[in-house]
């Protein structure tokens, strides 16, 4: 019985590994597979969008493939994989030997000094001429040195000359102009100062002597008689900016002596009763202007001025009826312009 013995491939031992070839190899066999790649995604894509054609192109190719069903065996997968393999690592062998020949050249490329002499075996740089002798330049470079040190010193001296003189004249000028800037902002400044000064004191004066003479009519408000305690209050409504200021107390006046209008516009009505500190306000005599200052008068702001005080009833009902009270103390914080006005003390109803 014989036994069949397969064929092997014999060796081939004059070949050894080069990393550039197999580099080169499997760069190009990257390249096919890009393209196949490519191709495949054309044909889905074609047929995703016309599948009709798509049809047609796989009926056409199963007929082919038929037909041509006989020459089908003497193809081979392996061997057609073996020939693109021979031939992606021919292509990739040729690469490399072009790749080293270009680098080879570059590498012994003349300099551009040197003379090429043609031979056999390629170029032969000339000898250049010899390197000039010591001694010629040690010369060169004592004379060179001298040189050098002279004209490094001479321009020492003149940078140095130049410098003295520009920081002497530019520190002369800035003194100059600091001490004219100086003197001129002093005297602008004290001038300032001075009228500042002037006319502070001036405006404090004036607040002193009008404090003085208010405190002069605080001190008289107890000597002062009825008409004359009334038109006191009406000027301290005038000084705190009221308008429509009116002095309207006498017979039947219904319990209003002096009317006016505040800066924010509310209308205020003010009974001024000029008692001694021993006599107070009563409960009646609140009632009383309590029954008109509002239902009559029209008051939005309802004020009773007095020198002396107010009884605890006179209070209780002053604050339920929302009539404001000012005493003797209370008045003369307002004529020294230490206290508010009435008015102050009071929210704008809405």
């Amino acid at each position: 019985m014989t036994i069949p013995v397969r064929p092997v491939r014999p060796l081939r031992h004059d070949r050894r590994f080069d990393l550039l070839a197999t580099t080169f190899f499997f760069l190009l066999l990257a390249i096919a597979l890009c393209v196949l790649v490519f191709v495949a995604r054309t044909a889905a894509g074609v047929a995703e969008r016309r599948p009709v054609w798509a049809g047609v192109l796989v009926v056409l190719g199963v007929a082919t493939a038929v037909t041509l069903r006989s020459r089908w065996r003497r193809f081979s997968a392996a061997r057609c994989a073996r020939r693109a393999a021979l031939a992606l690592e021919e292509a990739a062998e040729k690469a490399s030997d072009s790749l080293r020949t270009a680098t080879h050249d570059l590498a012994v490329r003349p300099a551009p000094g040197d003379v090429e002499r043609t031979t056999s075996l390629g170029w032969v740089p000339e000898p250049t001429a010899p390197a000039p002798a010591p001694a010629a330049h040690e010369q060169a470079t004592a004379e060179y040195t001298g040189l050098t040190a002279d004209g490094f010193e001479q321009a020492t001296a003149a940078y140095t000359e130049l410098t003295t003189d520009g920081i002497e004249q530019t520190t002369a000028a800035y003194t100059e102009l600091t001490t004219d800037g100086i003197e001129q902002t002093t005297a602008e400044y004290t001038e300032l100062i001075a009228d500042d000064i002037e006319q502070a004191t001036a405006a404090y004066t004036e607040a002193e002597q009008a404090v003085y003479e208010y405190r002069q009519v605080a001190a008289e408000y107890s000597e002062l008689d009825p008409d004359g305690f009334e038109q006191a209050v009406a000027d301290l409504c005038v000084r705190d900016h009221c308008q429509d200021v009116e002095v309207v107390g006498g017979a039947g006046d219904l319990g209003a002596d002096v009317t006016a209008v505040t800066p924010d516009g509310r209308r205020v009505v003010i009974q001024c009763k000029r008692y001694a500190e021993d006599n107070k306000v009563g409960s009646q005599d609140m009632q009383r202007f309590g029954g008109t200052c509002f239902t009559v008068h029209g008051a939005d702001v309802a004020v009773l001025v007095t020198t002396s005080d107010f009884t605890a009833p006179a209070l209780d009902y002053a604050g339920r009826s929302g009539i404001l009270c000012v005493n003797g103390e209370e008045l003369q914080a307002w004529c020294d312009g230490t206290g508010p006005s009435p008015w102050d003390l009071t929210e704008i109803s809405p």
